[in-house]
Parts: structure tokens; C-alpha cells; sequence
């Protein structure tokens, strides 16, 4: 059984996270036109945090700047183990 099964591109899963974060902001503020009443989706937050995270342990820098695109990002591993414990 191979460890890793793939590992993702953490650049790109931090703009997809971001722009899901933007969508999911967007529709949430045509919903809440709609019906005033409805709860705030908690969802863009965390999408948001997840982004932050990525930028953080991946990125190398807590702090979006210009520097921590410049170079490679570590690959975000998805390891075989947790994908089995997963399915429980």
C-alpha cells in the first residue's frame, strides 16, 4: 500500500478557496435578500481560514505577501492512512 496516495498543488487549493469563499458570500447575500430572516452562512469563514492555513503551513508566510508566491509551495499530501479512517 503506497503512504501518500497524491499529493495537491497548494497554490491552487489556496485560490479555489478563495474563490469558492467569494461565491459562497455572494449567493449567502442574495439568500439573506430574500428571506431577511435566514441565518449567515458560516461556510465563506471557513473557507477563508482554510486559505489563511494553506498560506501559513504551505505558503511559508502568515502574512499574504508578494515574497510567498514567488516561490515553490510545499504539495499537500493525502496519505492512504487517513483516507481509509475516512471512509469509516
Amino acid at each position: 500500500m503506497r503512504p501518500v496516495l497524491l499529493q495537491l498543488p497548494s497554490k491552487l487549493l489556496f485560490f479555489v478557496a478563495l474563490v469558492l469563499a467569494a461565491v459562497t458570500f455572494v449567493r449567502d447575500r442574495q439568500r439573506r435578500r430574500k428571506d431577511p430572516k435566514a441565518p449567515p452562512s458560516s461556510n465563506p469563514l471557513y473557507l477563508v481560514l482554510g486559505a489563511w492555513a494553506l498560506l501559513a503551513f504551505r505558503g511559508g508566510s502568515w502574512v499574504p505577501v508578494p515574497a510567498a508566491f514567488s516561490h515553490p509551495w510545499l504539495p499537500v499530501p493525502i496519505h492512504s492512512y487517513g483516507v481509509i479512517w475516512g471512509r469509516r
